[in-house]
Formats: structure tokens, C-alpha cells, sequence
């Protein structure tokens, strides 16, 4: 497989990624920090000389949320 069919298919993972979670962001409510961390989602592609990397990522407190935090006052 070519490097820029590798590029191709984790571009698109990526993006799969990122639909899926502004998805399950926006189930779990309309608040302006939800909003705010979707907007905030991205992907970024790094080609080195023998691999290649894709990061994801959004604000700081992205895992937090990831991993259920639901704060001081979760009301």
C-alpha cells in the first residue's frame, strides 16, 4: 500500500472519528461547554520518513469527558 493511500484512509478514519463524537456530544446535551468542545474537535496528520500518525484532539478537559467526569454540580 502507497503512503498517500495510508494518508487517504486515516484522513477519512479521522473524520469518522470526530462525527461520531460530536454525535454522542450533542445526545448528551445543548450546554455551551458540549458546543464548544465539538467545535474544538480535530485531526491532524504527521508523515514521518518510516511512520505515519494521526492525532486527535480537541479541548484540554476533552478527556475528562471522555472518561464520564461530570464535574462539581452534575444537576
Amino acid at each position: 500500500m502507497q503512503l498517500k493511500e495510508v494518508e487517504k484512509i486515516l484522513d477519512k478514519f479521522g473524520s469518522y472519528v470526530i462525527q461520531q463524537a460530536r454525535l454522542e456530544l450533542a445526545k448528551q446535551g445543548k450546554t455551551k461547554k458540549s458546543k464548544r468542545l465539538s467545535n474544538s474537535l480535530y485531526k491532524d496528520i504527521k508523515i514521518y520518513r518510516d511512520s505515519i500518525d494521526l492525532l486527535l484532539g480537541g479541548e484540554d478537559y476533552l478527556p475528562f469527558v471522555d472518561l464520564g467526569v461530570k464535574g462539581k454540580d452534575p444537576s
